[in-house]
């Protein structure tokens, strides 16, 4: 019985509202407004496969995260792209850990590239957290992509791009 419900049960993406990040107390003010203009991810969760993430799951997350932090503005001139160029997950596993490779970039005003990083992170979530591995795998996605959202929220916010 528990083998078929372990096996019935379906994959799911993860979810904006758990990868966003930002302000919090103790954490230093982004001295920028920008616009997220480009997220990239790999592909949609299939429900019989494994979880996710998706270009517009994590863009909203991003963009959240930047008006938690007061640095989203929709006509600003500085623009962000970030690309999810690897996202390394277990097949399986009493704790999964996911490790995402993400490139964010910052387009200025006059369209140069004004600061380029490779943000690299890791979550896991343990068999405490969830008893199925495809609720466990997609709340490792959730921490992986909150924890790179909160890293690249940090470098932005020791960095001046109003010059």
């Amino acid at each position: 019985m528990l083998l078929v419900a372990t096996l019935s049960a379906c994959a799911s993406g993860a979810r904006p509202v758990a990868m966003v990040a930002g302000a919090t107390p103790g954490t230093t003010e982004i001295m920028d407004d920008f616009v997220v203009v480009s997220v990239t991810c790999g592909e949609e969760t299939s429900p019989l496969w494994v979880s996710k993430i998706s270009s517009d799951d994590f863009k909203q997350a991003l963009v959240s995260s930047l008006q938690r932090a007061g640095a989203y503005d929709p006509a600003s001139g500085l623009q962000i792209s970030a690309e999810l160029v690897e996202l390394k997950q277990p097949m399986f596993g009493a704790s999964l850990t996911v490790t995402p490779t993400v490139d964010c970039n910052i387009i200025d005003r006059a369209g140069a590239t004004a600061f380029s990083e490779r943000v690299v992170s890791r979550y896991a979530a343990r068999f405490s957290d969830a008893f199925l591995g495809t609720e466990r795998l997609r709340l490792a996605n959730e921490g992986a992509i909150h924890e790179s959202i909160r890293q690249f929220s940090s470098l932005l916010s020791v960095s001046d791009f109003s010059a």
